[in-house]
């Protein structure tokens, strides 16, 4: 009796030892640092996580000197797949995850700011970030060869997209800019080849050189009303842009701003042709001087009330007087979207003459009033064809209307993205509870080293006959 009470004696303790060598070696794994006056950071090797906490700014490092780079340069402590940034944290610092090839996620609060130069420089693996309402400012390569990123939101407070943000990232199919914005800088979007439309708001007033050079995806773009310049290269290369308006209100279009657009054919100007001819249009734009350019003589605006939809036209759109004539159509709309979205309007929008239907002459401006309780930052507006077809197409929020252009009359459907269309709960049978494991943290459920060392724990309580049952429920042995 004596002998089995001093092996079990004997085991327990080994058992105490193997459990704490296994903490201690655990702890050892994670790394801890200091990225802040007030901010430091854990990484987690196990699950490839760093998580950011603290108070205030982190430090702004450098991206090529030793002297003071980032913990996480180029995955300096280990790989790093996902970024927990708390509460409280106000900066993400210049290239302070600089070169983390294997960064799939962050999680930015609301406490964000800034977001400063270099900060996520080829993470090239990030498909998807979100960037909060509370961040101002972004800077200069934030985001640069971010080459797996799909879509992005620029929030209000935004002022301008700076030198190279989002250059080469090449997958980049959705940008949504804000009413605040006023300058788009040299290369902020260049050699995003993918992105096929981007809706560019009044506030601009400078497109840098460069801008979008190499967005060979673009097909149809709107120059906003308030653009003054567009600068050099600044269109370079987009060899799939076949049509382009221009307000009157540019004055200078910088050399090679449109070189190799070489499917360009419709330029619509709203302007006279005198006008035109006053903007100083530098050397290597042959592509755009050589397309068919429409000029506006004047406008004309016809308002549908019962929909409240508003048509501004040129006074050349229609060889006669012209009736605007919108209903609300939805059987197409259903069909497409019922089963995607809650929040979305059918229109059939068409002009007749004599009771005949016609389509304008060149570009018209279509605005659609926004319900008061459809998202403004999530809306789209989409054509669809007599075959059920969809094409997004490209818009804009303004004082209470969608406003979108087009040279053709049909159904279009005003559309809130954010109203996902949710299925009703289905009913699961009744099942036996059993115990929940999911989120034991026990020995018992490790895998890996982990779980080895729990393999040499079973083997001594075989030995000694101990038949433990873990706080999870489970009896292990």
């Amino acid at each position: 009796m004596k002998n089995q009470t001093k092996k079990l004696i004997i085991g327990a303790v080994f058992v105490m030892l193997m459990i704490c060598m296994l903490c201690m070696s655990v702890s050892a794994y994670e790394e801890t640092g200091r990225i802040g006056d007030n901010i430091t950071y854990t990484y987690y090797p196990n699950t490839k996580q760093v998580v950011i906490s603290g108070e205030g700014k982190t430090y702004n490092f450098q991206s090529e000197d030793d002297y003071f780079f980032s913990p996480f340069h180029s995955n300096a402590i280990g790989t790093i797949e996902s970024v927990i940034i708390e509460d409280s944290v106000t900066s993400i610092g210049s290239n302070l995850f600089y070169n983390c090839e294997k960064l799939k996620s962050v999680i930015i609060p609301d406490s964000v700011t800034h977001i400063y130069d270099g900060a996520f420089w080829n993470c090239s693996s990030l498909t998807d970030i979100t960037i909060p309402d509370s961040v101002t400012y972004i800077g200069f390569e934030a985001f640069e060869n971010c080459r797996s990123l799909e879509s992005v939101r620029i929030p209000n407070g935004i002022t301008a997209i700076h030198w190279d943000t989002f250059h080469s990232c090449s997958s980049l199919t959705s940008v949504t800019l804000p009413d605040t914005l006023t300058h788009i800088s040299e290369g902020a979007f260049s050699g995003c080849y993918n992105l096929t439309s981007i809706a560019l708001p009044k506030s601009v007033i400078a497109i840098g050189d460069s801008a979008f050079n190499g967005c060979g995806g673009l097909t149809d773009l709107i120059i906003p009303d308030n653009t003054t310049i567009i600068g050099y290269c600044a269109f370079y290369a987009c060899y799939n842009l076949k049509k382009i308006t221009i307000p009157d209100s540019v004055t200078s279009i910088d050399s090679d701003a449109f070189d190799y657009c070489t499917n360009l054919t419709d330029v619509y100007y709203l302007g006279s042709q005198t006008q035109w001819e006053e903007i100083s249009v530098s050397s290597g734009n042959e592509y755009l001087l050589n397309a068919t350019i429409h000029f506006s003589i004047g406008t004309e605006i016809h308002t549908d009330m019962a929909t409240g939809i508003k048509v501004k036209y040129n006074s050349d759109a229609f060889n006669e007087n012209a009736e605007l004539t919108v209903t609300q159509t939805v059987i197409n709309a259903n069909f497409v979207f019922g089963d995607i979205y809650d929040r979305y309007i059918p229109y059939n929008i068409c002009f007749n003459v004599n009771g005949v239907e016609v389509q304008p002459n060149g570009t018209v401006t279509i605005n659609i009033p926004v319900p008061a309780d459809y998202n403004v930052g999530t809306l789209a507006v989409y054509y669809i064809d007599t075959n059920a077809n969809t094409t997004l197409i490209p818009g804009r929020y303004e004082d209470g209307y969608f406003v979108f252009e087009t040279d053709h009359f049909s159904e279009y459907v005003l559309v809130d993205e954010s109203s996902k269309a949710t299925d009703e709960p289905t009913t699961e049978p009744d099942t036996p509870d059993e115990p929940d494991t999911s989120d034991c943290s026990h020995l018992c459920h490790k895998s890996g080293f982990m779980g080895f060392i729990w393999k040499i724990v079973q083997f001594f309580w075989e030995l000694f006959k101990i038949n433990p049952v873990c706080e999870c429920g489970i009896a292990h042995y």
